[in-house]
């Protein structure tokens, strides 16, 4: 990512998922709120909700849900951010945002 871009955090969606990696880097007293419906779900993973029988809850913990790599960055750089990202030959989404509070919680679509 370009360097003029502030990044304050990064998680790595692995083991431990969309639920526990993120807070990781959060500072004292923030958590987030992530926007069901802001990516999309690659269809491998509905199956393996619908099959295994897993809730959509389990999936954010145990899976990624098809987002590999979070960013946090400061509201006023989110296009900068977004434009290095895609001129690097990415595809990002803005699936949330950082609030007061702890942990991570879900909105809209399926939460």
């Amino acid at each position: 990512m370009a360097a003029d871009v502030d990044v304050r955090g990064m998680a790595h969606l692995t083991g431990g998922g969309l639920v526990d990696n993120p807070p990781r880097v959060f500072p004292e007293g923030l958590g987030a709120v992530v926007r069901e419906g802001s990516w999309p779900v690659p269809p491998l993973f509905e199956l393996i909700l619908e099959r295994g029988r897993v809730s959509r809850e389990e999936g954010y913990r145990a899976l990624n849900m098809g987002l590999g790599f979070l960013f946090m960055v400061p509201a006023a750089q989110q296009q900068q951010a977004l434009d290095a990202l895609r001129a690097a030959g990415e595809t990002p989404y803005v699936v949330g945002e950082l609030e007061r509070g702890s942990g991570v919680r879900f909105e809209g679509g399926n939460a």
